[in-house]
């Protein structure tokens, strides 16, 4: 996964700020700083994903999961044969997903392995935290309640904070991430539980940023 450019919408911020620091109350203001900050960390969080993805996949554990130019695997002693999604895409490195449950032991995954997934999981979780909090911050600041994201709150409310609720239901504690697409909270669903499925952590953020610069071009 490659790295996301903040820097357009960090410059943005900053000047939205400076148009309308004379009209912000102490309040307003004290919630574009927090903004700003936040936004800075969202930059960090996703390098750190980039970062952790590429350590994974570099691995020479995930190393042996690449497929052969027949789709074939080793893995564990065995040879196990991929079925491609489109018979004219092989399958390869950049989109083939690692998922599962966490609440199961994977003891054919190395240690190293698994602290970088759980580092993965806890990145993921605080990236949807503070970009979700960055949209309610929006409601209080001038010209600046149209910044609605359905699939940032969406998976905050729905797969993070309030999964047991009567709008959610998926409960089946889950992770999967890929190394072109990034994380997916709660990826691997049990059944029929497919409400509230997660795009993917490329095109959330990617949606975040295009929304964000939108909006600050026209206020």
């Amino acid at each position: 996964m490659n790295y996301f450019d903040f820097s357009e919408v960090k410059d943005l911020f900053k000047k939205y700020q400076e148009k309308y620091a004379y009209s912000f109350t102490a309040v307003q203001t004290d919630l574009a700083n927090e903004f700003y900050d936040k936004l800075e960390k969202l930059n960090d969080i996703t390098d750190e994903i980039a970062d952790t993805l590429s350590e994974i996949y570099s691995s020479e554990f995930h190393k042996g999961l690449i497929p052969d130019e027949n789709d074939v695997i080793s893995f564990m002693g065995m040879k196990i044969k991929l079925q491609r999604a489109d018979p004219n895409i092989p399958i390869g490195v950049d989109n083939v997903s690692t998922a599962y449950s966490k609440n199961t032991d994977r003891p054919e995954i190395h240690d190293e392995i698994k602290l970088k997934e759980r580092k993965l999981e806890r990145l993921s979780i605080e990236f949807y935290q503070a970009a979700h909090r960055m949209t309610h911050i929006a409601e209080s600041l001038p010209k600046f309640n149209s910044f609605k994201l359905a699939s940032i709150r969406n998976i905050r409310n729905h797969l993070i904070e309030h999964p047991e609720g009567k709008a959610s239901g998926i409960t089946h504690d889950s992770f999967s991430y890929s190394l072109n697409e990034g994380p997916y909270v709660k990826g691997l669903r049990i059944g029929d539980k497919t409400k509230h499925m997660d795009r993917g952590f490329k095109i959330n953020v990617e949606e975040f940023i295009s929304t964000l610069k939108k909006i600050l071009l026209t206020i």
